[in-house]
């Protein structure tokens, strides 16, 4: 193993706000990530920094999580990853700031429009769920990531980007070390793998033809010029650690939360024009994504005084766990005023695709609860969940009735 070791406490952090906590493996969260996060939460200040994964700032309240966000001028998103990489291939369009960004990001804004999402559920998603969920249902039972979790998501996601389906077999490992692993000799070995695997299909695409989004990037242009092997390996990294992932995560979430809630289930199935609110409620209680940024010049935020090139972590999840922000934040509310969230970020660098994810949510909440409505954990059988740059399940048994 190469973790990191904790690192030394910079001068300009007063000890009152130190506190050795590893976000990625915080206590308990392999049974419940999200009381753990609470927990977290409560018993900390609402900015901190730990000495762990290289050193870090952790926000740990919606209103700083939503207002620091967006803050371009202090800071920057050229670097996201916790533990830092320096000298790594920027992420692209997410790791660049300012005009460069918004180049970059309307590149691939046409696969994330409704009127493209729509009909890639239409067409892909929706047909897909309904044969997965077609072939497991007289099983009587699955493992809810491997078997859907993430294949509808993931599947799509290959759709969109003009690769093979079943290369996502091969992709998915590798991707689950990249979110969610801090060994370090382990990152590089899968940034290598991957790193092979794009450049291989770069090359049969250049100069050709075609309308998914890796044909596009591969042979954009910007300013004139054509993409660099660097932008577009940077593209390719970005879309296929957000695409494969991210979606698959909250997917299990809700999952198991549906499982461990039969009101929940039976309001949604008898009140199905409650689903589009369900989606937003669902996605504010569980909140996966954990990204970070680098300060890109001294400042003072409510007094806590942060230094050019610190990294600051979001904790996405916790704006939705406030209690400052949302009444009773644990419970799950599908009449709950539609929330203004951190879910997918805000500001110029909020997630494109977040239309696609809340379709692909949607379309699970219709499909599923049409046709397995009663499930429930695996009795004997205990759920596992990961912290990372994503949190996630990583196992999640449910049966049912045949």
């Amino acid at each position: 193993m190469s973790e990191l070791a904790p690192v030394s406490v910079p001068p300009h952090v007063p000890p009152s706000l130190v506190r050795d906590v590893d976000s990625y493996h915080l206590p308990g969260s392999e049974d419940d990530q999200f009381l753990a996060m609470k927990k977290l939460q409560a018993e900390s200040p609402d900015i901190f920094w730990t000495p762990r994964n290289g050193g870090h700032w952790i926000l740990t309240r919606g209103e700083d999580l939503y207002s620091l966000f967006a803050n371009v001028e202090f800071l920057s998103n050229k670097r996201i990853g916790i533990p830092d990489t320096p000298g790594a291939i920027p992420l692209l369009p997410i790791e660049a700031d300012g005009a460069q960004h918004a180049a970059y990001r309307k590149l691939v804004q046409p696969w994330f429009t409704p009127k493209y999402v729509d009909r890639l559920a239409r067409d892909v998603a929706r047909p897909l769920a309904i044969r997965l969920i077609g072939e497991l249902k007289p099983k009587g039972g699955c493992e809810f990531i491997a078997d859907f979790g993430k294949q509808l998501p993931i599947i799509v996601f290959m759709e969109l980007m003009g690769l093979p389906h079943e290369d996502a077999a091969m992709l998915l490992p590798w991707v689950e070390i990249s979110v969610r692993s801090t060994d370090m000799a382990e990152r590089e070995a899968q940034f290598r793998q991957m790193g092979a695997y794009i450049a291989e299909n770069v090359e049969k695409k250049r100069g050709r033809q075609g309308d998914d989004m890796m044909t596009a990037v591969v042979n954009a242009k910007f300013d004139g010029r054509p993409a660099t092997d660097p932008e577009i390996h940077g593209f390719c990294y970005n879309l296929l650690y957000g695409g494969l992932d991210t979606v698959a995560s909250t997917l299990g979430f809700v999952a198991r939360f549906l499982a461990d809630s039969p009101r929940h289930r039976r309001q949604l199935i008898e009140q199905p024009e409650l689903i589009p609110k369900a989606v937003d409620e669902l996605l504010r209680r569980f909140g996966v994504a954990q990204p970070g940024k680098i300060c890109a010049k001294d400042f003072v935020y409510k007094g806590v005084e942060f230094k050019q090139g610190d990294m600051v972590q979001f904790q996405c999840g916790m704006d939705g766990l406030d209690e400052r922000r949302f009444a009773d934040p644990l419970e799950v509310d599908f009449t709950r005023p539609t929330p203004i969230m951190s879910a997918f970020g805000n500001g110029p660098h909020r997630c494109p695709g977040s239309y696609l994810a809340r379709s692909e949510i949607k379309l699970f909440l219709e499909e599923w609860l049409q046709r397995i409505p009663d499930f429930q954990v695996t009795p004997g059988k205990k759920p596992r969940c990961a912290g990372g740059g994503v949190a996630g399940m990583t196992y999640l048994p449910l049966s049912w009735p045949v």
